[in-house]
């Protein structure tokens, strides 16, 4: 049994020394790859062939061993103990060590070599992704070096600066150093596009003109987030293309990793929300027909690497689905399974044509589910980069929300819907016609203004139909521009077209060019607003303007044949007087007589046409004229002037509606005009006052108790103080040359004091204006009564009668001394007041003219009652735009008597003050 123990000991020997060789050997070929463990590895090879060696020296003894037992020859045994043979196993081992580590080293080096290959080969292919990254992204670009603005911070760190918003606010000129400091590395094809450059020279050479005020505060707002170690950030701003229009950006920067000490590497991108901006102001300019909302959100991107299967997905990409950035794990499954099954198979067959090269680019429209389970409209874009061989090698692209945009679009098609029932019930006509001039798009109105069924309209040639043969070349023509796209001077234009009963109508069109999915102009669309009656409404207003002109000459006039006929008229009357009953003098001056008055009544016409006095008046509703007026004014008014209309329901009164139509709108307009610059608010009240308790409202000669009240206010910026006495004034106007002629507030005075109505202004600088005006309603209006034949009233009062013209004040004296009064004139407004200064006691009675030299009879009135307050005062006129019957109740005047007037007229009204003042 000894013996075969023996034996074994040698054999199992063998056996565990094979075992462990090739346990090595395995272990060398399967785990020698891991770089990073080869220092471990090394030292497992060096216990290792210790180990060898010690199973060797066992296996040496054992086979001593053996022979010493006799199972080996006893010479044999005798020389493996010799000293140069025990030696052997030693050396054996130390030739391996030695093998092994030469081995170990010839392998390492040239694994450092390969090393960095693989990182230049790694970086590079970063930098291929990159450059598809910045190259095909939808978004404007740019890469830029800020490693002297973080130098620039540096120094002023040292300078113990730490706010720097605090600093630029006190340097502004820094913020201009900062910009100098950057250097632009590169830009992409969509910034191109956005700044609408035709290569990066142009664009970088003109890259000041593409800058805003608000670009420098999006760059100061950058500078600050780098200054705070903000590594990126977006904000909004605006920049311009070299061509100076306007784009509506998102600037967005970022740090790129590895680059955040030095700034050396910064991306810029500038997401164009340029429609988006223009969108949301049509929203807000038609809210009230569309109440539509659209919103972007930023990009989520993804790189799926095709060699490894790995795929990375952005913060941003998870966050548009609702999820956390840890919530989704970055996996391809995630994609497939969040994606609506019909979209997985059409991204599928688009993305196998972008590997085969039968398609440039991956861009697909498809549904993604939102974490709260809804779904979300997606617009992806992505790019395949291929290796040196053309193998597909990963997709990096971007994930876009347009769930906002697809929800406008779909709104879009139902206001579109609308539009076209919209058409049928605008109150302006629309047509559309193709490049052959045929009729393709009218709507209702259109068919009423025409006076044609729809189908009758369409399909038939526009300018042979409906267009006046006179002026069918010249409207040809502009059709023609149009369909070259030449907008100038052909976008608006006024003219003339045929109804069905062959009347001509004067059409406002507004011209637009229609276009196909080309970009190619089909023809044109036109709305159309039919203006007859309010190009008649002009052309009778500019007719009334010049007549009122000339009015306005004859009624300067009027004063001085006022003043002669007061002569011819009473000198007649005392020539009268005296002439002997059925004698042929009597009979001349009876003649005289006659002609005076027909002359009288002459001049009292020329004054009612110095006030725009009609004479064919009928009752009219002033409702209806405001409405009217309105429907003119509204569409013209500035869309920041509101104009708010409070109607009641009122009788009506007698005059003329072209007359009335002008006061309102003459009104209307001035209070547009006011508020043309700031806008505002026009309120225009109507409604029906009733002053039987308070008869001072009611001027001129009726004795009207129920009236018409019209109250049009405007909040703009008022009329000064100095000046409100003179608008009523013909000529007076505060509007620049060509705007007013200043007849416009006169004339309206003139209508309205004609109707025996008053007019009034208060005006309040800075806050507002109100012009009321009150006329007597038609059912208040009595007709006069005939007065019968009286004697003449007399008296034996002290009457003071002063008047610029001799003529006057002789006539006036003879015919108040034939009445039995104590009568003394004056010729001389300033030698009347000293006289009566002297003796304020003599007289009873002052009846002065109103226009003289020196000092006006209104001028003297308020003279002569400073000195004795309680004396009558009657002044006379022939026509004055300084004095009426207001004024002169204003000014506490007992009477306001017009010339010529007649010796009964003087009579009835000198007793009629006399007796009143006692």
């Amino acid at each position: 049994m000894s013996e075969i123990f023996r034996l074994l000991t040698p054999i199992t020997y063998w056996i565990l020394i094979i075992l462990w060789s090739f346990i090595l050997y395995f272990y060398i070929k399967r785990m020698w790859g891991s770089k990073t463990n080869q220092l471990f590895h090394v030292l497992v090879l060096v216990l290792a062939i210790d180990a060898f060696r010690t199973l060797f020296e066992s296996f040496y003894f054992g086979l001593w061993y053996t022979s010493l037992s006799g199972l080996i020859s006893i010479q044999i045994g005798e020389f493996l103990t010799q000293p140069e043979v025990v030696i052997i196993p030693k050396l054996i081992n130390v030739i391996a060590a030695v093998i092994i580590i030469v081995l170990l080293l010839k392998r390492w080096l040239p694994m450092e070599e390969e090393e960095q290959n693989r990182r230049l080969m790694d970086l590079q292919e970063s930098e291929e992704e990159f450059r598809a990254f910045f190259d095909n992204n939808p978004l404007s670009c740019w890469l830029e070096d800020f490693s002297e603005v973080q130098k620039h911070f540096e120094r002023l760190h040292k300078r113990g600066v730490t706010d720097l918003d605090s600093y630029l606010d006190e340097h502004p000129d820094q913020l201009e150093k900062f910009a100098q400091a950057i250097q632009i590395k590169d830009v992409n094809l969509a910034a191109l596009e956005l700044h609408k450059a035709e290569c990066k020279e142009q664009l970088f050479l003109g890259l000041d003109k593409t800058f805003t005020d608000e670009s420098f505060k999006v760059f100061r707002k950058e500078i600050v987030d780098l200054w705070q170690g903000t590594t990126q950030n977006s904000h909004d701003g605006v920049v311009k293309t070299l061509d100076d229009e306007l784009r509506y950006v998102q600037v967005s920067f970022r740090i790129l990793p590895g680059h955040e000490k030095t700034m050396d590497n910064v991306l810029v991108t500038l997401a164009d929300n340029t429609s988006k901006w223009h969108a949301e102001q049509q929203l807000l300019e038609s809210r009230n027909r569309f109440n539509l909302a659209m919103q972007f959100t930023n990009d989520g991107l993804y790189d799926w690497d095709f060699e490894n299967g790995t795929i990375w997905y952005s913060a941003g990409w998870k966050k548009m689905l609702g999820y956390e950035p840890d919530e989704l794990e970055n996996d391809f499954s995630v994609w497939e399974r969040l994606t609506h099954p019909d979209d997985v198979k059409v991204s599928w067959l688009m993305l196998n044509e972008v590997i085969d090269r039968k398609r440039p680019r991956f861009e697909l429209e498809f549904q993604m589910q939102h974490k709260d389970g809804h779904w979300v409209d997606i617009l992806s874009r992505a790019n395949v980069v291929f290796d040196s061989e053309g193998k597909a090698k990963r997709v990096v692209g971007t994930h876009v929300d347009i769930t906002e945009r697809k929800r406008f679009e779909k709104e879009l098609t139902k206001q579109k819907e609308k539009i076209e029932q919209y058409l049928n019930l605008a109150g302006v006509i629309f047509v559309a016609i193709n490049s052959k001039g045929v009729v393709t798009l009218v709507n209702q109105k259109g068919c009423e203004v025409l006076g044609y069924a729809q189908n009758e309209i369409i399909g038939g040639n526009w300018f042979e139909t409906f267009i006046p043969k006179r002026i069918k070349q010249d409207v040809i023509h502009t059709s023609k521009r149009l369909l070259n796209g030449d907008l100038e001077g052909a976008e608006y234009l006024e003219n003339s077209i045929l109804t069905k009963t062959g009347e001509e109508r004067l059409i406002a069109w507004h011209n637009t060019v229609l276009k196909d999915a080309n970009n190619t102009i089909t023809g044109h669309l036109s709305a159309g607003e039919d203006i007859t009656e309010k190009r008649q409404l002009e052309n009778d207003l500019f007719q009334a303007r010049k007549m009122e002109s000339i009015g306005n000459l004859a009624g300067g006039i009027a004063h001085d044949f006022n003043n002669i006929l007061s002569s011819i008229i009473g000198f007649t009357e005392l020539a009268l007087a005296d002439a002997r009953e059925g004698s042929s003098q009597k009979d001349d001056l009876e003649e005289v007589l006659a002609a005076g008055l027909r002359a009288k009544e002459l001049v009292q016409q020329i004054l009612a046409f110095a006030r725009q006095s009609d004479q064919k008046s009928q009752p009219i509703h002033i409702n209806d004229i405001i409405t009217q007026t309105l429907k003119l004014l509204r569409p013209s008014a500035p869309s920041t002037i509101e104009i708010v209309a409070n109607l009641e329901e009122t009788p009506a009164v007698i005059g003329n509606t072209s007359q009335l139509h002008q006061v309102v709108m003459n009104l209307c307009t001035n209070a547009i005009h006011s508020l043309q610059e700031q806008g505002g608010t026009i309120h225009i009240d109507l409604k029906k006052r009733s002053f039987e308790n308070n008869p001072d409202h009611a001027s001129g000669k009726n004795t009207a108790k129920e009236y018409i009240e019209l109250i049009i206010t405007d909040n703009g910026p008022g009329i000064d103080s100095t000046i409100i006495e003179k608008i009523f004034e013909p000529y007076f106007t505060t509007k620049d040359i060509g705007e007013g002629t200043g007849m416009g507030l006169a004339m309206v005075k003139g209508i309205i004091e004609s109707y025996g109505g008053h007019i009034q202004v208060k005006s309040e600088p800075g806050i507002m204006t109100a012009f009321t005006i009150q006329l007597p309603s038609a059912t208040s209006i009595k007709k006069r009564e005939k007065t019968s034949d009286e004697p003449l009233a007399s008296g034996t009062e002290r009457i003071l009668f002063v008047d610029d013209e001799p003529p006057i004040t002789l006539m006036g004296y003879r015919i108040l001394k034939s009445l039995g009064y104590d009568v003394t004139v004056k010729t001389n407004s300033i030698e009347t007041l000293e006289l009566f200064k002297e003796m304020p006691e003599a007289f009873d009675i002052v009846i002065s003219d109103v226009t003289m030299p020196l000092m006006t009879g209104d001028e003297l009135a308020l003279e002569i009652r400073k000195i004795r307050p309680d004396i009558p005062i009657i002044l006379c006129t022939g026509y004055s735009s300084i004095i009426n019957d207001e004024k002169a109740r204003q000014i506490e005047i007992n009477a306001l008597t017009y010339k010529p007037f007649t010796r009964p007229d003087l009579a009835r009204t000198v007793r009629a003050v006399l007796d009143g003042a006692q």
